[in-house]
């Protein structure tokens, strides 16, 4: 874990690509459709993408947003990026960060991976494992998949399963899938946040979370199932020796405490009030939470956790010592994805008319074919980029195309989401992938071997059942 958090040193030359791109960019001439304010916008989002992989997100970021900000004007810019949602999720973090402080996140999983019932039954086990992540994958995915890692590399010593198998890796695997789906699973927490709000600013229109909840979750548990069963009788997984666990090994959940169990009354009031703004079959509730909005339902529950006392007498919320949890890699991450999906679709740009140019070749494929091709590539780049990128960069051309097409675009949506987050053949693939491929369990060529395998297994089941789903549901 450690290792994983540690600063890395960058070379001088990738801050000065970053730089280049974000401040010279604009003034190559322009090509295809594009416009030279098109250019700015374009050399802003090269110069976060290259910094994003080859830097950190700080950075970039502030780099990115100074560049755009010259060309779209900086009080455009400001409004755009730290607009209601920016705020907000900075404000989430608070809720989340009481939640960690207090042990309650840590409970929680404890909770789940000291379930007795999945003594002498591995392949339960392992679905269950797989369920836990994700539903817990959208509190902290990195610290998540540590944890999960430890657990499972502690059983498998106990029960002298060998390591860096088959088994093994792919167990590994499965958790990074299924804590990555978790991370996208809840519209108004982690990176769905980060979805809606890049959707909203490059279309104007909201996603309503209901329908997004119905979509994702019946299909996020098919596609763990799916998992599960493609160890079980395509790659013949043998975890007989996960039978020989005993109740000691999984060790035995501490009781709850009345801090922790304020902290989760407060995230579950949190969940709940989003979920009332955003429905309207709600009636009464939804006219009065969908009026506060995400940050005035934020703020309130901030406000009633300052005055709730701990069992130490001392307020719930420590505003300040909550405000050090706070992800700004994330946060500014999401600033700039506001303002380039704000502009990028713009006419004056021209970026989406050069994509339309770049994709009239595949025009006349039937709906079906051209949506599975458009998101094929999303997972394969997916596992050399990252996620959010590569979704910002085909988003625009999938729903449109949904649009001309009568698809739904809402699941369509979905379907691109799910399709990016299948990131298992690379280290590079995403943050949770990466620390798995360097856990002491784990062997990379193998699992370079099976993750590459397991994204097109994956991704076909996901858009065979999903196609069907979304069909069915809208």
């Amino acid at each position: 874990m450690a290792a994983a958090m540690q600063e890395k040193k960058t070379n001088i030359i990738h801050y000065l690509v970053v730089l280049v791109f974000c401040f010279l960019f604009r003034f190559i001439p322009p090509f295809a459709a594009l416009t030279p304010y098109g250019m700015g916008i374009l050399g802003a989002f090269l110069g976060a993408i290259y910094g994003w992989i080859c830097i950190d997100m700080i950075f970039p970021s502030f780099m990115a947003l100074v560049g755009i900000g010259l060309t779209i004007g900086m009080n455009d810019m400001i409004a755009a990026s730290f607009n209601t949602t920016v705020i907000s999720m900075i404000f989430i973090y608070l809720i989340i960060g009481v939640c960690m402080e207090v042990g309650s996140i840590d409970w929680l999983v404890n909770k789940f991976l000291s379930a007795k019932f999945m003594i002498g039954k591995p392949w339960l086990m392992i679905w269950f494992i797989y369920f836990a992540g994700l539903w817990l994958g959208s509190k902290n995915s990195v610290i998540m998949i540590v944890v999960f890692l430890s657990f499972l590399n502690s059983i498998f010593v106990q029960v002298k399963m060998p390591l860096k198998t088959k088994e093994t890796v792919l167990i590994a695997l499965g958790t990074v899938y299924a804590i990555s789906l978790g991370q996208i699973m809840i519209p108004f927490m982690g990176l769905g946040l980060t979805l809606t709000a890049v959707y909203s600013a490059m279309f104007q229109s909201a996603l309503p979370f209901g329908p997004w909840i119905i979509t994702m979750l019946p299909l996020n548990l098919v596609m763990i199932t799916a998992y599960v069963l493609l160890m079980r009788f395509v790659f013949r997984c043998d975890l007989s020796q996960l039978k020989n666990m005993t109740a000691d090994m999984l060790g035995t959940s501490e009781k709850i405490t009345k801090d922790q169990k304020m902290s989760l009354l407060f995230f579950l009031l949190f969940v709940v009030c989003m979920l009332c703004s955003n429905i309207t079959q709600f009636g009464f509730l939804y006219k009065i939470f969908s009026k506060l909005g995400m940050f005035g339902i934020t703020a309130c529950v901030l406000c009633l956790m300052m005055l709730v006392k701990r069992e130490d007498g001392t307020p719930l919320l420590h505003f300040r010592k909550a405000a050090a949890t706070i992800g700004w890699d994330p946060v500014l991450l999401t600033a700039f994805i506001m303002v380039i999906g704000t502009y990028m679709n713009s006419p004056e740009a021209g970026i989406s008319a050069s994509l339309r140019m770049l994709i009239a070749p595949l025009s006349g494929l039937p709906a079906f074919a051209f949506i599975f091709i458009a998101l094929g590539v999303g997972a394969i780049l997916t596992n050399f980029a990252t996620n959010l990128i590569i979704i910002i960069i085909i988003m625009p051309v999938v729903v449109q195309y949904a649009m001309q097409s009568g698809l739904p675009s809402l699941g369509v949506l979905c379907l691109l989401f799910m399709s990016c987050h299948i990131c298992l053949a690379t280290p590079a693939a995403s943050p949770q992938t990466g620390i798995t491929f360097a856990h002491e369990m784990f062997d990379k060529k193998m699992g370079m071997k099976y993750g590459a395998i397991m994204v097109v297994l994956l991704y076909i089941i996901q858009m065979v059942v999903g196609m069907a789903w979304i069909n069915f549901i809208f």
